[in-house]
């Protein structure tokens, strides 16, 4: 149920982000990256988590820094599922970075 959940609220995001997806924009890139930094000034680790893996479906450039505040947020948060999403989405992305 939560995997679902989770799921559900990725899509959200890219619509939050992208309406016309799949024709995506680089200003649809630009305002996922920008929801990603609102969710990270928000605190909260699923919002942060979702936001990036939303960011990633779009394709957009995620800076170092980004992705070491959702890998943060995902570990401290003790959810597996969670955690799972956020190796998800690095996997996914065309941007590697280190951990």
């Amino acid at each position: 149920m939560m995997r679902r959940n989770l799921i559900g609220q990725v899509r959200d995001a890219i619509l939050d982000a992208a309406p016309l997806e799949p024709l995506v924009s680089v200003r649809d890139r630009e305002t996922a990256v920008r929801l990603l930094w609102e969710a990270i000034d928000g605190g909260d680790a699923v919002r942060k988590v979702v936001c990036l893996a939303a960011a990633v479906e779009l394709r957009a450039s995620i800076s170092d820094e980004l992705w070491a505040s959702c890998r943060i947020a995902a570990n401290d948060s003790g959810d597996a599922a969670l955690f799972r999403l956020y190796r998800s989405a690095r996997g996914r992305s065309f941007v590697r970075v280190s951990d």
